[in-house]
């Protein structure tokens, strides 16, 4: 279904564009990388933010102002809520993450073997997940968040962290 904020976006430069047509496509983000390293991008990447692309000083590719601020919650369930508070408070748990998607801190304690990462193809799955008691928490943006759980009818079935993994533009 083609709904959500960057299907929005596209359709807003669309209608305010004389010359061109904007379509949204998703692309995980190891297909990104082998495009930015073959120079073969065309079009606007939104969604994204410098730092994780090894471009804090945004000089490696051009970058336009940021077009929200979005956060990545600690999700787990409402009858078994799970206080983030650093990677290391995720010392032995199961966390739902994205296939391809690097969680600074966390990432770094799988490697370690402390804690263990089942990946998913989308936040979406991450909560079905949770659901299924196959994962104790699992990272989510607020935005999909507060999009899917209307949606599908999950009120009060999750809990969000008082801190959060991350907050970024």
């Amino acid at each position: 279904s083609k709904e959500g904020v960057y299907y929005d976006f596209a359709r807003l430069l669309s209608k305010r564009s004389t010359q061109y047509v904007f379509r949204t496509q998703f692309l995980p983000r190891k297909r990104i990388d082998h495009l930015l390293k073959l120079q073969q991008i065309s079009g606007g990447l939104i969604g994204v933010n410098p730092l994780w692309f090894g471009d804090k000083q945004e000089e490696k590719y051009l970058w336009g102002p940021s077009l929200f601020k979005d956060q990545d919650e600690m999700v787990s369930l409402s009858h078994y809520p799970f206080e983030y508070n650093g990677p290391e408070s995720l010392s032995g748990e199961r966390i739902g993450g994205v296939l391809g998607y690097y969680y600074f801190g966390i990432d770094e304690l799988i490697k370690e073997k402390k804690a263990y990462r089942i990946n998913s193809n989308g936040e979406r799955a991450i909560l079905f997940m949770l659901l299924s008691g196959r994962v104790r928490a699992g990272v989510v943006s607020r935005s999909t968040f507060n999009y899917l759980v209307p949606r599908e009818g999950w009120q009060g079935k999750f809990h969000l962290s008082k801190k959060p993994h991350d907050v970024y533009d």
